[in-house]
């Protein structure tokens, strides 16, 4: 998936050894061949980290701009002095009397899909769920058949890949309330998916629920971060004490290329600039929620 829409942090694959090594006339010289092997006008790289675990991302040696979206991460380590970190008195508090709500509704499980049968089933419950939030947004769903099919083929993955996807989910007396799904690789959770079902349960935060459930598993288990993805969210400013700033490039390898990406690069500052500012944020939002639903 890399560099496709549906990955997070569109970094490129490269050595340690070699990514320290590189200058930016050995990553230009690479990209342009690339470019001319695949006649390409234009190459295109957006939401790149400026490093990972200590190593630099080469690529950031080439022009490059700020992203409109950073990427959040948990550093895992004592759970309770994380969470009484990370959440007030009073808000501990709210979350403990949203799960006691719940477990008064019924019988509430945390868990992970084990078998073959109860991941495909959890996963087309996300499938589900996801297209019903998409729908409820005005926007396209973006799990397609070849997408949906990608995953599946993740989640059936052996236990000791670690790119397996591992499907967590909240239940209420069977029924499936969120789901919080990722790939545990070294001592990185990565969050994938997240999904949220309809209804009453929802007051009570199941979500936000299953996601603390799911870190302090992770502190539990030695685990050292807990990443939570691309793009903010409030569950991600809740608990995020670890921000990468992303950058995108839109470089042109031939001059027509230039057609493509000054607007490109254009854009992507103004997306920036309206994502900075909660005000234009609501509105833009509301107006592509209003033009999804006239096209649909």
């Amino acid at each position: 998936m890399l560099g496709q829409d549906h990955a997070n942090y569109s970094m490129g694959l490269f050595a340690p050894e070699a990514a320290r090594a590189f200058t930016r006339t050995d990553m230009s010289r690479l990209l342009h061949e690339a470019g001319r092997q695949a006649g390409a006008s234009a190459a295109i790289l957006e939401s790149q980290p400026f490093d990972w675990d200590g190593v630099p991302n080469p690529f950031a040696l080439l022009s490059h701009q700020r992203a409109p979206n950073s990427g959040y991460a948990v550093k895992l380590d004592g759970f309770d002095a994380l969470y009484e970190g990370q959440f007030s008195k009073r808000s501990r508090q709210t979350v403990d009397r949203k799960e006691r709500r719940l477990r008064d509704m019924g019988a509430v499980e945390y868990g992970w899909a084990e078998t073959r049968d109860n991941r495909l089933a959890l996963l087309e419950t996300f499938f589900t769920q996801k297209s019903r939030q998409f729908a409820a947004m005005g926007v396209k769903d973006v799990f397609d058949e070849a997408a949906r099919a990608f995953y599946r083929d993740l989640a059936l993955l052996p236990d000791d890949n670690p790119s397996q996807l591992r499907l967590g989910f909240v239940a209420l007396d069977g029924n499936v309330l969120a789901t919080f799904s990722g790939a545990l690789c070294h001592d990185r959770m990565g969050v994938m998916l997240s999904s949220l079902t309809e209804g009453e349960e929802q007051r009570q935060s199941p979500g936000g629920l299953l996601l603390r459930h799911q870190i302090e598993e992770a502190c539990t288990a030695g685990v050292k971060f807990f990443d939570l993805g691309v793009g903010q969210a409030r569950h991600k400013d809740e608990w995020n004490n670890i921000v990468y700033p992303l950058f995108d490039s839109f470089i042109a390898l031939k001059p027509q290329g230039l057609i493509l990406t000054l607007p490109l690069a254009a854009a992507a500052r103004v997306k920036g600039v309206i994502k900075a500012n909660s005000t234009l944020w609501a509105v833009a939002q509301d107006l592509r929620k209003r033009l999804n639903s006239r096209d649909g």
